[in-house]
C-alpha cells in the first residue's frame, strides 16, 4: 500500500485506539488484501476528518477502482450514507 498521507493516518489510528475501535485497522487490512497479482492500493487524505480516499491500480498502472475509507463517527462529515452504525470506519466503493 502506498500511503500518501502518513501523518493523517497516524492521527486516525491513534484516535481509533482511544475509542477502542478496530474498524479502521480492519478496513486497512481489507484494502491490503486486494493487493495481489501486481495490484497496488494508494491511500490519500479526504476532506472529511479521519477519512481517506483510495485507488486500486493494476500492474500496468491502470486505475481499476477508487473509493473511500470513511469515518462515520461523531460528527459524521463524510457526506456518505451508512446503515451500519457499529463500525466507525467503513469502505465505500
Amino acid at each position: 500500500m502506498i500511503i500518501k498521507c502518513q501523518e493523517r493516518l497516524c492521527e486516525a489510528q491513534e484516535y481509533a485506539a482511544t475509542l477502542g475501535d478496530k474498524s479502521l485497522q480492519e478496513c486497512l487490512a481489507r484494502l491490503e488484501s486486494w493487493e495481489h497479482d501486481g495490484r497496488t492500493v494508494h491511500l490519500y487524505g479526504d476532506f472529511a476528518p479521519y477519512s481517506f480516499g483510495f485507488s486500486l491500480y493494476g500492474p500496468d498502472g491502470q486505475l481499476i477502482m477508487n473509493g473511500g475509507l470513511l469515518y462515520h463517527g461523531s460528527p459524521d462529515q463524510s457526506c456518505a450514507v451508512t446503515f451500519n452504525h457499529d463500525d466507525l470506519w467503513q469502505t465505500h466503493t
